[in-house]
């Protein structure tokens, strides 16, 4: 080391150690609150991120399987079961398996 760079006084040793405990009190309720207001608009925003990727993924759906509750006029049951044997009636009619489940075919046979 140079004599010039050894007679330097550092400058951190010349302030007092009552001055930098101060400081360290007046900066921790600063740095504290701003540790909470990092985790609170983390938060924030993680959930307004759910909620915008839940309604995106409602849409979503109700554009693929179409609005939640309703269901279509085409709509039909299908089962893996067979459909029922035509069995004679009273009056000697028989109806046939298909038309059993249409919607609508009841009505019909009570008329």
């Amino acid at each position: 080391m140079k004599k010039r760079a050894a007679s330097r006084g550092r400058k951190q040793e010349g302030t007092p150690v009552a001055m930098s405990v101060a400081m360290q009190q007046l900066m921790l309720p600063l740095l504290l609150a701003m540790d909470a207001t990092k985790k609170g608009l983390l938060a924030f925003v993680q959930q307004m991120g759910m909620v915008a990727l839940s309604e995106l993924l409602v849409k979503e759906a109700a554009m693929i399987a179409g609005p939640k509750g309703s269901t279509s006029r085409d709509a039909r049951i299908i089962t893996g079961a067979r459909p029922p044997r035509p069995s004679a009636s009273v009056a000697g009619t028989c109806r046939s398996p298909t038309r059993a489940f249409e919607p609508g075919a009841r009505a019909e046979a009570k008329k």
